[in-house]
């Protein structure tokens, strides 16, 4: 999940309503292709193995038509990201991609972990008067004076990994709640079809993104559908304890219940150290998922470190991005940057590239700019 977050303390989800929310999912009757333990609860390995089948190949598309005719030239866009690997990730996408149509760009990158970081990165941006403006994992509420006055000057804002809505100033989510509610579901179906009734997952997350909200939620949901007595167990953290306090706290968890198989990390940079602090704790075979890997986390899959992650194209997105703005400034719909599907695969050891590498749309430079009719 392109990294997406807001330092936001305003939001955070509850503990006990994950809990109540996973108890009631789904004890109903027990699917076909199930797997039995010894206490007769079931797992429906056999449709979590279908279900991911489709997500084990590379992609090939965005899934967005040509535009009827080039953009305009010469406009100035405004770039404001936070400094995590993935979010840099997408700043690089979007600046190459503003290139292609002969734009001009202007970065703001801010550190989530400083208390106006984000409100001053937002105020110097519209400071700047862009034609435009492209941002990752910010919640709207989180810049809202900010984003109207965005929206009294006509200025467009094109989001991802967030769970709002389109509407002034935005124009397009090009990851947006249902994005992340699909890489959920994929990473559920994972840990069933690799463990069936046996798994027992815990999930290290952080509420104050309302993205990952919808994330945990969908995750409980999948994997409850799937396995109705598998354990699941939902930790909130904060986005200062990465690298930090977390890799403690994934121990402490896994003392607690050694039963636990697997830690499901919300994106790529909250598994910092985590790996090495379980190893050191003699937890080693605990195995580690997510959404959003950044080039480390592809790294730790080679090495056996981490199991899976389901990854998409975070320099593509940012292309992406840029594209929802070109339909715009085309005066052509952009509706379907929100809605076409991202481009997800589940990365393993088995296919995890080497050198790392994100896994990107063949091409993709040349293909959006076939979209754009510039070469």
């Amino acid at each position: 999940m392109t990294d997406r977050r807001s330092t936001s303390r305003g939001r955070r989800s509850s503990v006990a309503a994950v809990a109540l929310l996973s108890a009631g999912i789904l004890a109903a009757c027990s699917p076909s292709g199930a797997s039995s333990t010894s206490g007769g609860e079931q797992a429906d390995v056999a449709g979590a193995k279908a279900f991911i089948a489709k997500w084990e190949a590379p992609q090939t598309t965005f899934g967005l038509p040509p535009m009827k005719a080039a953009p305009p030239r010469g406009k100035r866009i405004a770039l404001i990201h936070n400094n995590t690997p993935n979010s840099r990730s997408n700043l690089q996408g979007e600046q190459a991609a503003a290139a292609a149509l002969g734009w001009t760009t202007i970065p703001f990158v801010f550190d989530p972990g400083t208390p106006t970081g984000l409100q001053d990165a937002y105020a110097q941006a519209l400071a700047a008067n862009p034609d435009g403006v492209v941002t990752a994992g910010q919640d709207l509420k989180d810049f809202a004076a900010t984003a109207r006055q965005f929206a009294a000057k006509q200025i467009p804002v094109v989001t991802s990994a967030t769970a709002d809505p389109v509407a002034p100033p935005l124009i397009a989510n090009v990851t947006d709640g249902n994005q992340t509610a699909l890489a959920a579901r994929i990473i559920a179906n994972y840990i069933v079809a690799q463990k069936g009734a046996k798994a027992n997952v815990v999930m290290f997350s952080i509420p104050s993104f309302s993205v990952l909200e919808i994330f945990e939620k969908s995750f409980a949901e999948e994997f409850h559908r799937r396995c109705p007595g598998c354990p699941f167990k939902a930790v909130p953290v904060q986005i200062t304890d990465i690298g930090t306090k977390l890799p403690a706290q994934v121990v402490s968890a896994v003392q607690a219940d050694p039963g636990i198989t697997y830690a499901v990390m919300g994106f790529g940079a909250i598994s910092t150290g985590v790996s090495a602090a379980l190893r050191a704790a003699g937890s080693s075979e605990v195995k580690i998922a997510g959404e959003a890997p950044d080039l480390q986390n592809i790294g730790n899959l080679r090495t056996g470190a981490e199991d899976m992650w389901v990854g998409y194209p975070l320099f593509g997105m940012g292309w992406k991005s840029i594209d929802a703005l070109a339909r715009h400034f085309a005066g052509e719909p952009t509706e379907v940057d929100t809605t076409s599907a991202a481009p997800f695969r589940i990365l393993t050891k088995a296919n995890a590239p080497q050198p790392a590498a994100l896994p990107e749309v063949a091409d993709y430079p040349d293909y959006f700019k076939k979209l754009w009719h510039v070469r």
